[in-house]
């Protein structure tokens, strides 16, 4: 009896497709973002994680789990919500099997006050002074290396110099004679003070 050249194929192929398995990608690192966080209490962020494999290649779809060394300090979701609790250190860890990452968390106490020191000043054309950002919490005690804002109302009177992004002061040089206003902000609390150029 003679088989049809279809058949033939019906037969083979199931035999080819049986011998011919993928193994699925190995994850080889977790990588975390961000990979620090550094953020004040009732806060959150997203953190977010990418596997790859040993050549680096993305893995899609690949389940990561949370957790948090220290929850009465910071918490975090299934999905990577991380939330600040209360002032201190923790780390996330986002795991994948036997595979981890871990990620540094410090938490810290909200700022409440924002004082500028002095908050009048009078200086001539060509003179240089500092004004100083005092920072404190609910409890007033002092809170130091944070981020300030510092503008000022009119340029062509003075000029700001920062001198750094957690610095607790900034510059000033008068340029031209007459009154400007320099406000200083850390989240939403702010302070101003006012300067007189005289010539």
């Amino acid at each position: 009896m003679m088989i049809r050249p279809f058949t033939l194929l019906v037969l083979v192929l199931p035999l080819v497709a049986c011998g011919d398995s993928v193994s699925p990608p190995t994850v080889a690192a977790i990588l975390v973002t961000p990979p620090g966080v550094v953020f004040e209490t009732g806060t959150s962020i997203q953190l977010t994680a990418a596997t790859v494999d040993a050549a680096g290649d993305t893995i899609a779809g690949t389940g990561v789990s949370w957790s948090s060394s220290d929850t009465t300090r910071a918490v975090i979701t299934t999905g990577g919500l991380l939330t600040a609790i209360r002032p201190g250190i923790a780390n996330v860890t986002a795991s994948v099997g036997s595979i981890q990452t871990e990620v540094p968390v410090a938490v810290l106490a909200p700022v409440v006050t924002v004082i500028v020191v002095p908050d009048t000043l009078t200086l001539h054309i060509g003179n240089q002074d500092f004004l100083i950002v005092e920072l404190s919490d609910s409890s007033g005690a002092p809170l130091f290396a944070r981020f300030s804002t510092w503008s000022v109302s009119d340029s062509s009177v003075l000029r700001l110099t920062n001198l750094g992004p957690t610095s607790a002061g900034i510059q000033i040089d008068a340029l031209a004679q007459g009154v400007a206003q320099v406000t200083v902000s850390s989240g939403t609390h702010v302070d101003t003070a006012t300067v007189t150029v005289l010539p």
